[in-house]
């Protein structure tokens, strides 16, 4: 989700100005912004979780092989 708002951000409003987040505000700019910060906020959630669930994943599977040729 971040990831497409940053695009959807950086390609809809400010190359192509399409668009902005909110038109009629006193200070459209600051909305974009906001909208392009939260993208990226998200983005760097999502990928700080996808590298946890694999370390995670990487350490289980690497603890169930030392179980498993333990039992042969």
């Amino acid at each position: 989700m971040g990831i497409f708002n940053l695009v959807e951000g950086i390609v809809n409003h400010h190359i192509l100005q399409i668009h902005r987040v909110r038109a009629a505000a006193e200070n459209p700019l600051a909305y974009d912004l906001a909208f392009l910060a939260s993208g990226a906020l998200l983005a760097d959630i999502t990928t700080m979780n996808t590298a946890a669930s694999l370390t995670t994943i990487i350490l289980f599977s690497s603890r169930f092989d030392n179980i498993e040729q333990h039992l042969h």
